[in-house]
């Protein structure tokens, strides 16, 4: 606390019994429950999962993961690798009207970042309707409304 000027060193929540409680429940539960090696074993398989869809969607270019943490840069195609965020905004809109919640990063890149608690079977629909949003908007099937402005970061 000493190396943080005023006032930097103040939040409304520091120090905060209730606040510290939560915190360290947290990291029980990250511990009993295993989760890191659970995002591990998750994002190694959901990584698996992108690659086999990359066989069948140009638009998908690399696929990151660090665990459940991961980033699918969408590219106009593979060999230029273009961004194309008109693509990844389709993707996201399409998702969310079914059910999964994802922004970009830098226009192109989706954000994979599901719950460290999400179990296999929500992993797997999360995972089709992505899936399906790529044929989707490969297909010409999503258009956003003409209000929908910028979506993503």
């Amino acid at each position: 606390m000493a190396s943080l000027e005023a006032p930097a060193n103040t939040f409304t929540t520091a120090a905060n019994p209730v606040c510290c409680a939560a915190a360290l429940a947290t990291l029980d539960i990250l511990e009993d429950d295993e989760l890191a090696n659970k995002s591990k074993v998750d994002g190694e398989y959901a990584k698996a999962k992108f690659l086999e869809m990359q066989q069948n969607h140009p638009n998908i270019g690399d696929v990151r993961m660090w665990g459940l943490n991961g980033g699918i840069e969408l590219v106009k195609d593979r060999e230029s690798q273009a961004a194309d965020p008109d693509f990844a905004t389709k993707v996201i809109y399409y998702a969310f009207q079914h059910g999964v919640v994802l922004i970009t990063l830098c226009g192109n890149i989706l954000r994979f970042q599901p719950p460290l608690v999400i179990t296999r079977d929500q992993l797997d629909t999360a995972l089709s309707v992505l899936d399906d949003a790529f044929t989707a908007v490969e297909n010409g099937e999503v258009s956003l409304p003409a209000n929908a402005g910028k979506i993503g970061w």
